[in-house]
């Protein structure tokens, strides 16, 4: 499939469970592009690969604020996912 205002790609993840495979992805928002870049990247870190991965994210502004309880509830959620989930991964 191609998909046309993808947001931050969670239809697309979506049909891709029920057997669909995207092959592009367009979207214009800076943000859902960098969502949709940092999902792809994580689906493929190996996981001695994301504690630098997500350091490296926390340093954004938007993390600023975020408590110690919340960012190691994040770090567990994200370390989850990595590697389990190849969506997306056709994509351009």
């Amino acid at each position: 499939m191609i998909s046309l205002f993808a947001g931050a790609g969670g239809l697309d993840i979506g049909l891709e469970q029920a057997g669909f495979t995207t092959r592009a992805i367009n979207e214009l928002q800076t943000h859902a592009c960098e969502t949709l870049r940092q999902n792809k990247i994580l689906s493929w870190l190996r996981q001695e690969e994301f504690p630098a991965w997500f350091d490296a994210q926390m340093q954004q502004r938007c993390y600023a604020k975020i408590s110690a309880v919340d960012r190691l509830e994040l770090f567990k959620q994200l370390s989850s996912a990595v590697g389990s989930n190849r969506y997306l991964h056709q994509a351009d």
